[in-house]
């Protein structure tokens, strides 16, 4: 269970975190983190738990991206531009060591 609750709750996570601070500050970028831990963290006999949490994540980003709404927290512009910042280098970082943590690896 821990392989499902582990992008799910990252999942909720990034998508709370986008409806406050809204799809400007970058947060939706912790969802590709989201979708390789989903790739890689299941074993070959599990394929359908990757997949489905897979692609619940991208029906999830969709959903933000259409029809996300407006920020409950609206930051001024300097500020933003900053949180975007820290977003985009922290889910790259997080992204990084999620495929070094995976290299390589036999997951049967």
């Amino acid at each position: 269970m821990a392989r499902v609750a582990t992008p799910a709750v990252g999942l909720a996570d990034t998508l709370l975190a986008t409806k406050v601070f809204g799809p400007g500050s970058g947060t939706e970028l912790f969802l590709f983190a989201c979708g390789l831990l989903a790739a890689l963290s299941f074993r070959p006999h599990e394929v359908w738990w990757s997949r489905g949490l897979i692609g619940l994540i991208f029906v999830a980003f969709v959903a933000m991206r259409l029809g996300g709404g407006a920020a409950l927290y609206a930051l001024p512009p300097d500020q933003l531009g900053r949180l975007l910042g820290l977003n985009i280098f922290s889910s790259a970082s997080l992204f990084a060591f999620i495929g070094l943590r995976f290299a390589g690896a036999d997951r049967e």
